[in-house]
């Protein structure tokens, strides 16, 4: 039998999958909560960009920027290369070189480094200016 931990190894991917397709159809049926807009957010901005749905992109930019923190700047930085968002590009690294010496000691810019070392350099280069 099957341990609970195995269930979730194997279904949880499926269930956080369906989660943001029902978040997905809930936004083109016109009643996407906030909090599911909040909990998906990723999910539905790439979607956006894939469905060509303009005003999906900007109510997930606009939520993106308004909750930028230290812990999120960087993974917000990285999507917006994604599609080549200009604006979401240049709020998050703004907001990253603001807090530069904050996020340098985190734990997730020792990974985004190994991940996009040229964004990493920016990042520094640009917090020196």
């Amino acid at each position: 039998m099957a341990s609970e931990t195995d269930f979730d190894v194997f279904c949880g991917p499926l269930f956080k999958a369906r989660q943001e397709l029902e978040a997905f159809i809930e936004y083109l049926c016109g009643s996407l909560p906030d909090d599911k807009l909040k909990l998906h957010v990723r999910f539905l901005y790439l979607s956006s960009y894939k469905y060509d749905i303009p005003y999906l992109q900007d109510v997930c930019r606009t939520h993106l920027i308004s909750n930028l923190n230290s812990s999120n700047a960087l993974d917000v930085l990285e999507l917006s290369g994604v599609f080549s968002d200009g604006s979401l590009r240049r709020t998050s690294m703004d907001f990253a070189v603001g807090h530069a010496r904050e996020i340098a000691f985190s734990a997730e810019f020792k990974e985004f480094v190994e991940r996009s070392p040229g964004l990493a350099v920016d990042i520094m280069q640009a917090s020196f200016k």
